[in-house]
């Protein structure tokens, strides 16, 4: 999962890193590991917080937090999305 967010990041001109829970209206209960933040180097864009799974190819969704050594599978789809709520 990790060399696949790298690839994005290098093709798209981004930043993709691991949430910390420091922004007051986004919690994380201690231990949790979950979101990341998305920052485009184009300023127009700028920084903000997005859930990321993994579709499969049988169309199980995968939520696999922060753990970026997640393997991935042939014909799998990685989702990113900003977070709805």
């Amino acid at each position: 999962m990790e060399d696949a967010i790298n690839a994005y990041c290098e093709k798209f001109n981004s930043e993709i890193k691991v949430y910390d829970g420091e922004i007051e209206d986004v919690p994380l209960s201690p231990g949790e590991k979950k979101y990341f933040y998305y920052k485009s180097n184009d300023p127009k864009f700028g920084e903000f917080l997005v859930d990321i799974h993994i579709i499969r190819a049988n169309g199980e969704e995968v939520c696999f937090k922060q753990d970026l050594t997640v393997k991935l599978m042939d014909g799998d789809f990685i989702n990113i999305g900003m977070l709805a709520c």
